[in-house]
């Protein structure tokens, strides 16, 4: 009986050592260039997928710096805003297109940050990280976007998330570690005893 326990307990934990946790998935978003020649209101647009088991999802940024001024967005909303010699909570102005209507705007310190962002995912589909790019060469502020800028921008960001739902390998040794319990635990068949008299 002891050695049966025993061999069911290895198995066990043979079992749920196989069972390993998910592992993290990142994304990379980190991007920099120029836009020289180009208008300026300039998009930098990526796009990437997360699987309809991603769990814990999250954009991270680390660092964002850009020539005059930008908006980070992801799925159409707002998450992160900075621009050239701007401080904390600065307010200056943003068009959201060459020809759109100037907003006023509050910015964060440009360069190093740590904005983590949860919320406004499509899981299980595809989600647009986009960089709105304005320069006028005048800072924060300037109402009239020119035809041809130079500016340029640096953004170090992520998506970070997990998995929810075991990998099929995962289940495969799972069910191998329960067969080997099984194993263990069945039963010899019992012996008679054979009683003789005299």
């Amino acid at each position: 009986m002891k050695t049966r326990l025993a061999a069911a307990t290895a198995a066990l934990l043979f079992s749920s050592a196989m069972v390993a946790p998910s592992q993290a998935a990142t994304i990379d978003l980190s991007t920099n260039g120029n836009f020289t020649g180009q208008p300026g209101y300039f998009e930098v647009n990526q796009t990437f997928v997360l699987p309809a088991n991603a769990i814990n999802v999250a954009l991270n940024i680390s660092f964002l710096s850009v020539d005059d001024r930008a908006v980070v967005q992801l799925n159409g909303t707002d998450v992160d805003a900075t621009g050239i010699f701007a401080n904390q909570g600065s307010v200056g102005q943003f068009n959201f297109g060459q020809n759109a209507p100037t907003v006023d705007y509050t910015y964060n310190a440009p360069f190093v940050r740590n904005i983590t962002v949860t919320s406004g995912f499509n899981i299980g589909g595809s989600n647009l990280f986009a960089l709105l790019l304005n320069d006028t060469n005048n800072g924060i502020f300037g109402t009239v976007l020119p035809t041809t800028a130079n500016g340029s921008y640096g953004i170090a960001a992520n998506v970070t998330f997990g998995r929810g739902v075991t990998e099929p390998a995962t289940w495969a040794m799972m069910i191998l570690g329960f067969g080997a319990i099984g194993g263990a635990m069945r039963r010899r068949p019992s012996v008679a005893a054979k009683v003789r008299f005299a």
